[in-house]
């Protein structure tokens, strides 16, 4: 792996942890902009270093803020997949059109790993009231978070590649 490639790791890597701890307390689920930040991991780097990125994240997440003791540990977990999925989808062809879908397949997989596992650890809960804490009040936050994040990666694309 080229210094570039490692530094570009770490970085992304470092900010998405970062932003974990920036949190905004509306539910059992809160507003961060981590999503944000895996948005522009999957759409700027190249599937194995947005893989990395975001798993170093998560694995500074269980260490330093014991992620994996929360409710909200499955949407970490679909960061890591969601990141690697629109890096696969957009890689060889990143126009507008398949950055916003490959966002919103991404965003899908984050809701859909968060939403079970948040199922999983409250099995009292009905999946409707389940999705009905984790992701219709974030719905239009996420989505100006995907505009901007679209836009953010085409012009650090510019940068970096």
């Amino acid at each position: 792996m080229k210094t570039k490639d490692m530094t570009i790791t770490a970085l992304f890597s470092v900010l998405l942890f970062l932003s974990s701890f920036f949190k905004l307390p509306i539910g059992p689920v809160p507003v961060t902009t981590q999503i944000f930040f895996v948005l522009v991991i999957g759409l700027l780097l190249r599937p194995k270093l947005a893989f990395l990125s975001t798993l170093i994240s998560l694995l500074l997440q269980c260490i330093f803020s014991m992620a994996y003791a929360s409710l909200t540990f499955g949407f970490v977990i679909g960061f890591v997949i969601s990141a690697t999925v629109i890096s696969l989808l957009t890689t060889n062809c990143p126009t507008t059109i398949r950055s916003i879908v490959s966002v919103s397949i991404g965003t899908l997989v984050i809701y859909i790993c968060g939403t079970l596992y948040f199922h999983h650890m409250l099995p009292s809960k009905t999946l409707l009231d389940v999705i009905t804490l984790t992701t219709t009040p974030f719905l239009m936050g996420d989505f100006i978070k995907a505009i901007l994040a679209i836009a953010m990666a085409k012009t650090l694309r510019k940068i970096y590649r």
